[in-house]
């Protein structure tokens, strides 16, 4: 895979998504720690390298929580996201909120533990300026 920018923020995110799906099949195999996994050593379950993505102008991308709304009126937002595939020029990102996100609704960035939602955004590679990675953390993911 070669689009011809970003190189090292790809290879990031490849890596961690990697780490991901290896700490989910830990977590599904109830193996112990192989040195290679995310929070490796920890006793709490981790899963989730949550992060902010930004564009070359500074600016953190942003999405609708829920799926059915418009991402430019939607009231429910959040700019941290969980990477779930790299493939091609783009990545899939999970859009993520904070446990206590309706009780903050001035910061809908604030780091934290976090809850999966069921809103998904694509960006090329191209245009991801820089990521912010926030605190390995444990997500369920499975939307109910």
């Amino acid at each position: 895979m070669n689009c011809g920018c970003n190189n090292d923020i790809t290879q990031s995110l490849i890596r961690i998504v990697r780490m991901q799906r290896e700490a989910v099949r830990e977590e599904l195999s109830n193996e112990l720690c192989s040195g290679r996994s995310l929070g490796c050593g920890r006793r709490e379950r981790i899963n989730t390298r949550p992060m902010q993505i930004f564009t070359d102008d500074d600016k953190a991308w942003g999405c609708p929580i829920f799926r059915n709304e418009d991402g430019c009126e939607a009231e429910g937002k959040t700019c941290v996201f969980r990477v779930e595939r790299v493939e091609g020029c783009t990545a899939t990102f999970r859009a993520l909120i904070s446990d206590d996100h309706f009780d903050d609704t001035n910061n809908p960035c604030k780091p934290g533990k976090f809850k999966s939602t069921d809103s998904f955004k694509t960006i090329k590679l191209c245009d991801i300026a820089a990521i912010r990675c926030l605190n390995d953390t444990f997500v369920d993911l499975c939307i109910r």
